[in-house]
């Protein structure tokens, strides 16, 4: 969330608790509805693994926001998952903006990197896993 109810209910001057579940509920809305627009995501860092579409080289991490990779696994539903390298496997490309994140957006697989698998085949794209640390505020 972009906000607290605590921060909500300070700017407002809103001094209850009647409507903490209904400013809550927006919130968590605009919120949403601010972090599509932008195809960022405004949330401080947190840890997690997540799996995207590779359907050619230059892949896009959006609306997620990368700080730093611990691991990155090409066609990680395969019996022989193909772990990276950074600078050799792949190199990680910035949101584009001088906005001060220190975030990634793009991840682009070297040529030498085989996106051939039994699950493109089949479904037309392979998968790529992303373990790090995402979101584009530092603070936790």
């Amino acid at each position: 969330m972009l906000c607290t109810l605590a921060q909500v209910k300070d700017a407002v001057g809103i001094p209850g608790t009647t409507d903490d579940a209904r400013i809550t509920a927006l919130i968590a809305e605009a919120s949403q509805t601010i972090m599509r627009r932008y195809g960022r995501e405004f949330v401080p860092h947190t840890t997690a693994s997540r799996t995207y579409k590779v359907a050619r080289r230059l892949v896009s991490l959006a609306p997620h926001d990368l700080r730093s990779a611990t691991s990155v696994v090409l066609h990680p539903e395969a019996t022989t998952p193909q772990t990276l390298v950074a600078g050799v496997g792949y190199t990680l490309l910035p949101s584009g903006g001088a906005d001060g994140t220190g975030t990634f957006t793009q991840l682009l697989l070297a040529g030498s990197v085989s996106l051939a698998s039994n699950f493109m085949f089949s479904f037309g794209f392979a998968q790529i896993r992303v373990d790090g640390a995402w979101g584009a505020w530092a603070g936790a």
